[in-house]
């Protein structure tokens, strides 16, 4: 049993190279009411918003489930989503169409993020990641968290491909795309991730969390080990991970990107995906953001899988020029949920009150085009995952019958998360309405 209720936003202190450390809990069942429904003081649990990319699309018939309604039955492409863990929090809507300028990946990305054309080299308006953040992101340490797992390889330059944030008109919130920096960033600036994070952050704070433990009861002990152990796991593949290749600063991608930087990170993709997915729900978990985007491929996707045998351009040599029925070019569709996958399973680990991180999140995952070969924009791809504290339903196969509007789904996903918007977009883009069917 429980000794004293404890504060949401609890920190372990300590020092390291003479410099202070604060470690955030993830939720113990000392900072939450008898029944896990709120905090201990009685404000409700936060609700978190995000975006999660990839690109060049899917193939429609390969993606959309074969039944409708609750407990959808998963798909060829979405059978990495079917994990017991998951799958009841993901909701997919097929059967969209994206409305706003249709110039291939670039006017995608546009249309499903800020629901606006795409302007000449960049987005006409700022994405709804930005919009949530004006009104959510403020009550934590970081008004939003930008985040990545590679950069674009040479040839693909701009905005567009290279950021899926934006506060307004050519503005752009470059993602981090180094774990190792969004550690040290957020948990110990005094750990200098090149050194391969020789000195462990808990190294820092053992004193302060051997007191706090004291005070726990046997539930919460249990909890903080497991915080603690977790935290250490991720220093451990932290300091495993390839130096060359993620240490590239996003805001200054530019065409002339070395190959060997693209190949050094994408060489290693699904272990740098798992640890800045793991970091992630730590940032979550400890409250310092409530609002993230991911951008696990670029806009267009002209990076290769060499983890599945997939070399050269996924857009070119296999969207493009692969004959149908596409096999590999499948494949690399299956990966990227594969990946998605284990960003939600990062999160669905970590309990919270009396659910898990994922009860209170609301994420759409989404591309810049659906079927990539022809640029289509009819059966656009977008799933909704999460339960946003109870606004969504979760486990939901949504199909429209009419072509609606795919901005609907960021507008429903924004709303889900706390923020209040009457509408979302501009001229065709403009909606005004969410999709009641995976409303709670």
């Amino acid at each position: 049993m429980t000794k004293h209720a404890l504060g949401r936003r609890t920190l372990l202190r300590g020092f390291a190279h003479g410099s202070a450390v604060a470690l955030g809990l993830a939720p113990l069942e000392a900072m939450f009411n008898g029944s896990g429904t709120a905090h201990a003081d009685g404000t409700p649990l936060p609700r978190r918003f995000g975006v999660w990319f990839f690109g060049n699309g899917i193939h429609p018939w390969r993606w959309t489930p074969p039944t409708t309604g609750a407990n959808w039955q998963p798909s060829e492409q979405l059978m990495p989503l079917a994990a017991p863990e998951i799958k009841r929090y993901v909701s997919v809507a097929t059967g969209l169409e994206m409305k706003t300028d249709r110039g291939p990946h670039k006017g995608g990305t546009a249309g499903i993020l800020t629901g606006a054309n795409q302007g000449t080299v960049a987005p006409l308006a700022p994405s709804i990641d930005w919009l949530v953040s004006e009104q959510i992101g403020g009550l934590t340490r970081f008004r939003s968290l930008e985040l990545g797992t590679h950069v674009s390889n040479p040839g693909v330059s701009g905005i567009f491909a290279n950021a899926i944030s934006y506060s307004g008109p050519n503005r752009a919130n470059y993602p981090e795309l180094d774990p190792r920096k969004v550690f040290a960033r957020l948990f110990g600036n005094s750990l200098d991730p090149r050194l391969g994070l020789r000195r462990s952050l808990l190294d820092a704070v053992v004193r302060d969390a051997a007191s706090l433990r004291q005070t726990l009861g046997a539930g919460d002990r249990a909890r903080l080990d497991q915080h603690l152990d977790s935290v250490r796991l991720i220093e451990k593949r932290l300091a495993a991970l390839p130096v060359a290749g993620v240490c590239a600063n996003p805001g200054a991608l530019t065409s002339t990107i070395a190959n060997e930087d693209v190949t050094s990170v994408l060489s290693h993709l699904t272990e740098v995906n798992q640890v800045m997915s793991q970091v992630l729900a730590r940032v979550i978990a400890c409250d310092m953001t409530r609002v993230f985007t991911y951008l696990f491929t670029n806009a267009a996707a002209h990076n290769p899988y060499p983890e599945i045998g997939l070399y050269g351009s996924f857009h070119e040599r296999y969207c493009h020029d692969e004959p149908d029925p596409q096999p590999n070019t499948n494949r690399g569709i299956i990966y990227a949920m594969e990946r998605l996958a284990d960003t939600c399973k990062a999160l669905a680990a970590i309990p919270e009150g009396a659910g898990t991180l994922l009860d209170n999140c609301g994420i759409m995952a989404t591309s810049c085009v659906s079927y990539g070969k022809t640029h289509s924009v009819t059966e656009w791809p977008a799933l909704i995952i999460g339960r946003a504290g109870g606004a969504l339903k979760g486990g939901v196969h949504y199909r429209s019958t009419s072509n609606e509007n795919a901005a609907r789904v960021p507008l429903t996903v924004a709303r889900a998360a706390g923020a209040k918007l009457a509408t979302f977009g501009v001229g065709n883009g403009l909606v005004a309405d969410g999709i009641a069917a995976v409303e709670a």
